[in-house]
């Protein structure tokens, strides 16, 4: 009986073996699918991101080129190889994991002038048409496909193109992106090129720090203010301002400007020094000051005029008279520059005498208006000279019978005998000349009659 019931166990194990077998056979293909399904959409999420790398370098490269490809011939093309080339896709980035390569047409909007691109994949291996919407759904912006018509289809039927308008000709199987003009042409990237119409493409709306690298060969630098910490230089032009401006020192408050077309102006009326040599046609001001000689190399005009004898001030100062002579400022009086002492008489042919001098006839004269006068005749009066002649002072010489006679003083006229040659002694002086008293009172030589003038200042 033990036996009996030991077959019937071995029966049901037989039938779960079974059952279990019919499941897995039944799972397997689904499981397989499964994986499949999974695998496939790994490959389309890295077909995705290898046609967002290059839709990428696309639009910058069409960024940086925007003016060179409005103004060229469109429609226009390039691939991946030709971006590789020119820096902006990496080596390895020309064919995707299908085994696709790219190349993007270029148009220009009839209606609005701005650039539209189009990128295709082409060659490879067809993506399934299921595996082409995965991929268009992952793509950033306006990702897409080619159909079996060879229309570019968007992801979800978003959108609609024709290659042959961008001058490409794509196939079936494969994958598409549209770029507008927004996506071409608005970007945070300042253009390096002017765009027709677009002046704000090439605008900063923030300052550039060049953290302390060089900008070379620039044309001209237009703006408002500019400030640098070293020198500014100038290889062969001129340092130009406009305006009521020009060059100022703000630590000191000086510098130079111009306000009409004439002078140069020191700001703020700062002196000029230096230890050179200033030239010029012709130098006009208020005072000129010389610390050292001051000379000229022709003549020294003096255009005001003084009158000797006025009083000035300060002593020392050079001036000259409406007939041209010149005058010299002592104590305080316009003094002229002849060679005759103050005092000195002097021969005069007339019976004025000229500027500055006095007639010698006995008056009295002022000290305070002719004070170096006063020192000569310290009595503020001067002899009276007037049919008279002036005789050398003895001074102890003893030709002078007046052994006391002193300066100044007046010595009438005495008369003297004199040989006359006219008569003879008679008798036993006969012969002999004799001496007699002349009749007159006053002996004189030949003589001229002058005024006696005197220099009074």
């Amino acid at each position: 009986m033990k036996k009996f019931r030991h077959d019937d166990d071995k029966g049901f194990i037989l039938l779960e073996i079974l059952a279990g077998l019919i499941v897995i056979g039944i799972a397997t293909p689904l499981i397989y699918s499964e994986i499949e399904n999974w695998l496939n959409e790994q490959l389309y999420q890295s077909a995705a991101s290898h046609a967002d790398a290059y839709n990428t370098a696309a639009r910058n490269y069409i960024a940086d080129n925007n003016a060179t490809l409005h103004n060229g011939s469109l429609p226009a093309n390039f691939t991946a190889d030709d971006l590789i080339r020119k820096g902006y896709l990496k080596q390895g980035f020309n064919h995707s994991p299908f085994g696709q390569s790219y190349i993007t047409g270029i148009r220009r909007n009839q209606t609005t002038g701005r650039l539209e691109a189009l990128t295709c994949s082409t060659g490879g291996q067809n993506i399934k048409e299921d595996g082409l919407r995965s991929v268009a759904g992952q793509l950033p912006g306006l990702g897409g496909y080619i159909g079996k018509n060879g229309t570019a289809t968007g992801a979800f039927g978003a959108w609609t193109d024709k290659p042959g308008d961008y001058g490409l000709t794509c196939s079936a199987g494969h994958i598409a992106v549209v770029m507008t003009g927004d996506d071409l042409q608005e970007s945070d990237r300042l253009y390096r090129f002017q765009v027709p119409e677009r002046p704000e493409l090439n605008q900063m709306h923030t300052a550039i720090n060049m953290g302390g690298n060089d900008i070379n060969n620039a044309g001209n630098l237009n703006g408002q203010k500019a400030t640098v910490k070293g020198d500014i230089t100038s290889e062969d032009g001129w340092f130009i301002t406009r305006n009521n401006k020009g060059w100022m020192n703000t630590t000191h408050g000086g510098g130079f400007t111009m306000t009409d077309s004439e002078w140069i102006r020191a700001v703020n009326n700062k002196g000029i020094t230096t230890e050179g040599e200033l030239k010029g046609g012709k130098v006009s001001g208020g005072t000129v000051r010389s610390d050292g000689r001051l000379s000229t190399g022709e003549y020294l005009q003096l255009e005001k005029t003084a009158t000797a004898g006025a009083s000035c001030s300060p002593n020392g100062l050079v001036g000259r008279d409406s007939t041209g002579a010149i005058l010299s400022c002592q104590s305080g009086v316009w003094v002229g520059f002849e060679s005759y002492p103050v005092g000195s008489p002097i021969p005069w042919p007339s019976a004025t005498p000229p500027q500055g001098y006095l007639l010698m006839n006995g008056q009295s004269f002022s000290c305070s208006r002719y004070p170096q006068l006063a020192r000569a005749y310290p009595g503020c009066k001067l002899p009276d000279l007037r049919g008279v002649f002036i005789r050398g002072w003895d001074n102890g010489k003893g030709l002078d019978g007046d052994r006391n006679r002193q300066l100044l003083s007046y010595q009438a006229d005495q008369s003297g005998v004199y040989h006359e040659r006219g008569g003879w002694l008679k008798g036993h002086h006969s012969g002999m000349p004799y001496w007699a008293q002349g009749s007159t009172t006053e002996m004189r030589p030949k003589n001229i009659a002058f005024n006696y003038i005197v220099k009074a200042s």
